[in-house]
């Protein structure tokens, strides 16, 4: 996986003075240089981490000398998955993971925002897609920021989210995602709108041929064994064409490119150089607008990164995440 360079950070050493009674699972401290350290009189740091019965893992707030950035402590690891597919797909990513992690599939998440009753999270953007609706409300009811990695329309739902409720979100992790699936005039990175129509009427007309067609599609350079995509169509069509056409109008309609430079959350975005459903350059589109996003290459993988390179994207999620200034 290759990756655009990022920020270091230079870590003094430090004496460390803990808070009484932390909140469960979370500690805070304040840092100073040691006396004789060179570094004595510079800036104080303020540190959250995560205390699991494994490991403690520390996300600092600032180098000394320097702006301060923010690194937040992750309680929880969120995963949705793309158009069709069920949750059981991120189960791989999510063992390697370990820790508080959940899978969602974005036809779960429209059946959980039918039970809301119309009790929305406000958000500053305008009305919420019912996606976004059900995750912003999982979100709140969690104690601390929750990493969310979404993939294709996952990654849409995820990034919709975290322009809503910034402060529920640690970090953000957008695998083969884009900021609007469709191509226009104004935005060549997209599929051809005619892609999408015609996979529409297709569940429309023959639901189990155009989900077969998409799944190896997605699998592309790659092949889906023929026990492996009979199970897909399946439990795609266990969800009801009803919610596999409510995704794709999600699809068609669905633009986010206006509030990008808005977005307040660190971003990682992992892009496989031979995606066949969202074009590479939908990758670069979101990088170069999402303030302080880093941007990482898979070269030779498509669009199933969660089936194909699962251990390159938990590290990524296992990661500590800086917030932009």
């Amino acid at each position: 996986m290759t990756s655009r360079p990022g920020n270091s950070h230079w870590e003094p050493p430090f004496e460390e003075r803990r808070f009484p009674n932390p909140p469960p699972n979370l500690f805070v401290s304040l840092r100073s240089p040691q006396a004789g350290s060179g570094h004595a009189g510079r800036n104080c740091c303020l540190v959250t981490g995560l205390r699991t019965p494994q490991k403690q893992q520390t996300f600092w707030e600032g180098a000394w000398g320097a702006p301060f950035s923010k690194r937040v402590a992750p309680t929880a690891v969120f995963l949705v998955t793309g158009w069709a597919h069920a949750a059981a797909v991120m189960e791989p990513l999510a063992a390697r993971l370990g820790g508080v992690t959940a899978c969602w599939a974005p036809a779960g998440l429209l059946a959980e925002a039918e039970q809301l009753q119309g009790e929305m999270v406000p958000a500053a953007g305008g009305p919420l897609s019912p996606y976004a609706a059900a995750l912003a409300a999982r979100l709140r009811q969690q104690p601390g920021p929750v990493v969310l990695a979404g993939w294709s329309l996952g990654g849409l739902i995820v990034l919709e989210t975290a322009l809503a409720v910034p402060e529920c979100v640690a970090g953000l992790v957008l695998l083969a995602a884009t900021a609007r699936f469709c191509a226009a005039e104004d935005y060549p990175q997209g599929m051809p709108a005619a892609n999408l129509r015609a996979l529409a009427a297709g569940v429309a007309r023959a639901p189990e041929a155009a989900l077969r067609g998409f799944f190896s599609l997605a699998a592309r350079p790659g092949n889906v064994p023929e026990e492996v995509l009979a199970g897909k169509v399946a439990a795609a069509l266990a969800q009801g064409t009803a919610a596999l056409r409510h995704g794709l109008d999600h699809l068609r309609t669905c633009d986010l490119r206006s509030r990008l430079a808005g977005l307040a959350v660190p971003v990682h975005i992992i892009h496989g150089r031979a995606d066949a459903v969202i074009p590479a350059a939908a990758a670069d589109y979101l990088a170069q607008a999402i303030p302080g996003a880093r941007l990482s290459w898979l070269e030779g993988a498509g669009h199933a990164l969660p089936e194909t390179h699962a251990g390159e994207i938990a590290g990524v999620i296992a990661g500590p995440f800086t917030r932009p200034q």
